[in-house]
């Protein structure tokens, strides 16, 4: 009878021994895994934010290209403005030459 409990006992210690080893292990586990969780929140945290300054760089970019695909039409206008005014001016003196001749 002796024997039985103590096989029982050192049973019971090896079980209650593995399961501590176990809980443990799973603990250290829990805390890398927090770590990890928390070092890549904070990586994509910063690429966040460099891609936020990326966007705000090329909405600015934008902005100042939009600006001067503005101004270069205004030029094209008034450009072509001038050049019906000199046609008109043209055509005006070639008249004036013909009815002098």
């Amino acid at each position: 009878m002796k024997n039985d409990c103590t096989v029982k006992t050192l049973k019971s210690r090896i079980r209650r021994k593995r399961n501590e080893s176990l809980a443990q292990f799973s603990s250290r586990n829990k805390l890398k895994l927090e770590h990890l969780a928390a070092s890549t929140k904070e990586e994509a945290s910063k690429e966040l934010g460099k891609l936020r300054e990326k966007l705000q760089a090329y909405e600015k970019l934008k902005q100042k290209e939009e600006a001067n695909v503005k101004l270069l039409q205004k030029q094209l206008a008034d450009a072509l403005l001038r050049v019906q005014k000199i046609s008109k001016i043209q055509q005006e003196l070639k008249a004036n030459m013909a009815a002098d001749a």
